[in-house]
């Protein structure tokens, strides 16, 4: 009954593996660095792979984990998910005005939501998570591995997107959250704005005419 509950799979997010994340690119500053790892550890963690879900299986086993196995976790991310949806939905607006400031008027401001209402998609973020290899560091329950494609499933990464923001805003204010998805979110604003007719021509910084 253990081998249907804990995951094997399940690996705990490391400071070195978090830092990492943080500072996935040469663009970003490397004065950016947590504080807090916990609330980075539940931003990756599933409702499936809490305590709570499985309380009575759990007791039943007599609290035993396996060895190699991570521990049933206290928290899930859905009340990171739930602040980080509200972060995105802030930052990126913010940097897209910032972006494609010739769009900061009447007849633009259409077009700059086209274009947020494409980039804060949680398929957009799956994406963005999937490249960042959070699949890698998702605590799910062995249920959940074997079924909807697991792991790769990337309507669960964009929840874990999501929630690794909420957890970014809680850690380190939004400042940071601002700095690190300028960097992470940057193709994925830019395919936006193409898809929506707008072009780097437009961009902050740009020297095409």
């Amino acid at each position: 009954m253990a081998g249907k509950l804990f995951n094997p799979k399940n690996q705990l997010l490391t400071p070195a593996e978090l830092q990492d994340i943080l500072q996935c690119s040469d663009n970003l500053p490397q004065t950016l660095h947590f504080r807090n790892l916990d609330l980075y550890q539940t931003a990756f963690t599933h409702k499936s792979y809490t305590w709570e879900r499985h309380q009575e299986q759990f007791r039943s086993l007599g609290g035993f984990v396996p060895p190699g196995c991570v521990p049933l976790q206290s928290n899930s991310n859905k009340e990171l998910e739930w602040i980080g949806d509200a972060v995105l939905q802030l930052v990126v607006a913010e940097l897209l005005l910032e972006r494609y400031p010739d769009l900061g008027n009447e007849s633009g401001i259409g077009k700059l939501t086209q274009m947020r209402i494409a980039v804060v998609t949680n398929k957009a973020f799956g994406l963005v998570a999937q490249d960042l290899a959070f699949d890698e560091l998702l605590l799910i329950d062995c249920n959940l591995e074997h079924n909807n494609g697991g792991r790769k499933n990337l309507e669960l990464l964009g929840d874990c997107f999501e929630a690794f923001v909420g957890a970014l805003y809680r850690d380190l204010g939004v400042d940071a959250c601002r700095t690190w998805l300028a960097e992470v979110l940057r193709d994925s604003m830019d395919a936006a704005a193409v898809s929506c007719g707008v072009y780097r021509r437009q961009a902050a910084g740009s020297n095409v005419g």
